[in-house]
């Protein structure tokens, strides 16, 4: 999973100043849909690239309560995540999450999972360092042979 630069900048931008958990505020996101535990929203730093793949739409889903891990969650709420979950799935999203240790999870104590829509094109980018040696990639994407799923 790879954001371009200007997402990448807003991303980090944006984390500097989080002083909360930026997750507990779903209102600060675009609602696609709530159930009585959960809510679907759009990331605001979404990812361009996901399995080398351009991505058409990146969701998470939020468990309105605070926790760091899915088993800190009761049963109803796991069930209701499951079923949006589910739901997603066959509409043609890719569900990924993290672990609460994950280094790389941005939000580290509010679970949440992603729901990443890609296309079939084959996302074409160039890789370089720069300092602070960070590992930043840009570009644009080709189409594959097969059509795009929408």
């Amino acid at each position: 999973m790879y954001r371009f630069k200007k997402n990448y900048k807003n991303y980090l931008r944006y984390n500097k100043h989080i002083r909360a958990c930026a997750l507990c505020a779903p209102e600060d996101f675009t609602i696609i849909e709530q159930t009585e535990y959960a809510v679907v929203v759009v990331n605001n730093y979404p990812y361009d690239i996901w399995e080398q793949s351009v991505v058409l739409e990146h969701l998470m889903v939020l468990p309105l309560e605070h926790k760091a891990n899915l088993s800190e969650l009761s049963p109803a709420i796991q069930n209701d995540i499951m079923a949006l979950l589910a739901a997603y799935e066959t509409m043609g999203y890719n569900i990924y999450a993290r672990s609460a240790n994950s280094k790389h999870r941005s939000v580290a104590h509010h679970q949440h999972t992603h729901l990443i829509k890609i296309t079939n094109d084959y996302a074409r980018a160039s890789l370089y360092i720069e300092k602070p040696y960070l590992l930043k990639m840009f570009g644009r994407h080709t189409k594959s042979k097969k059509t795009a799923q929408n």
